[in-house]
Formats: structure tokens, sequence, C-alpha cells
């Protein structure tokens, strides 16, 4: 009986998509939006950042550190062994990370995706014609459409379960903007104290 090379390929399949994935975890993903979540008021050496709004010059940026000093119109940042003061001006916003989620569903898409491509190509190039003879001696060998499409099927579970897991272990933070409009606040040595102010 003629032997496939089908399963061969798909374990090197299995690894292929393996270290495909690995390589995915370090392209960092975009900023969460967080134009309508409110952060509460940030403690020091909290991580925030500072949106800069769009200007004719430059895109939207953000300036993120962690926080040492805050009134109501500055704020004074921790960015490695430089501290940075930015005023609460001209649109620009203070946040602070509000949670993180992961991307489970994003990596099964994106794994069972690729890997029922490339499980599918393995597939359609490893067949080969049944050369067997003999009565029914080819009857459960499978076609070329058949063992493709088996292959993509075994590529996209494998690449499916491999991206959930990377994407799952990726996550973004979220992003929300905090009230310090109509507030004063000073820092205190054990933290910061707010007064409301109508």
């Amino acid at each position: 009986m003629q032997r496939s090379l089908f399963l061969p390929a798909m374990v090197s399949l299995a690894a292929c998509v393996s270290g495909g994935g690995q390589a995915s975890t370090t392209v960092a993903p975009a900023p969460a939006r967080s134009d309508s979540i409110v952060a509460r008021i940030p403690q020091r050496n909290d991580r925030v950042r500072i949106v800069f709004p769009a200007t004719a010059a430059q895109p939207q940026r953000f300036v993120a550190g962690y926080l040492q000093r805050l009134t109501s119109d500055t704020v004074i940042l921790a960015r490695g062994m430089v501290l940075d003061t930015v005023t609460l001006n001209g649109g620009r916003q203070l946040q602070a990370v509000v949670g993180s989620r992961g991307h489970t569903w994003t990596g099964v898409g994106l794994g069972a995706l690729s890997g029922g491509i490339v499980g599918g190509v393995i597939g359609a190039s490893t067949w080969q014609p049944c050369t067997d003879t003999g009565f029914l001696a080819c009857l459960m060998y499978p076609s070329q459409g058949a063992q493709m499409a088996g292959a993509a099927v075994l590529g996209g579970l494998l690449g499916g379960l491999v991206g959930g897991a990377i994407g799952a272990g990726t996550h973004t933070d979220e992003w929300g903007t905090v009230p310090i409009a109509g507030m004063r606040v000073s820092l205190r040595p054990n933290g910061i104290g707010l007064r409301f102010t109508f």
C-alpha cells in the first residue's frame, strides 16, 4: 500500500504554526479607545499618560509615565530617569489605566485562518495519486481535494488553539480619562488629596 506524505507534513505544520504564533507576540497592539471611560484619580507612581490632541502639524500622540505630582492644571511624570512637566491645556487630557483586556478570540481567528491556509497548501502539495492495483484497492484513498480539505480543517484547529493561547496571554491596557476639571488636586505624602469646588 502506498504511503502518503500527509501525516509528516501535518507534523511540520504544527511546528510552523507554533513558531509563527510566538513571533507574533512581539507586535504591540494599538492603544484602546477611552473616549467615554472615566478613571479614578490616580495615586503617586500610578501609570498614566497625557493625550495630546491632533493638530495640523502632527497627529494625536501619547506621553506615558509614572505620576509624581498632580495639580489642577499640571502633571509631572517620571519616564525613566527623566521628569516631564506637562500642562493640561489646549485640549490635553490626563488618562489612567482602568483595566486590561486579552485577545483570545482575535488569536483564535487569526490562528485558524493562517493554519487553515497553510494546512490546505500542504495537503494539496503532498497528495499523490493511488497506484495500487486490485479490486477496490484505492476505494479509501482520498482525492486531492479531500486531502486538501482535511488538512485545512486540521491546520485550522491547530492554528486556532495556538493562536487562542497566545491571544489570551497578550493584553492591551484600557485607558480612562481622569476628570480633574472642577476640583483642586494636591499631592500629599501618603497620596493625593481632593477638594471639589463649585
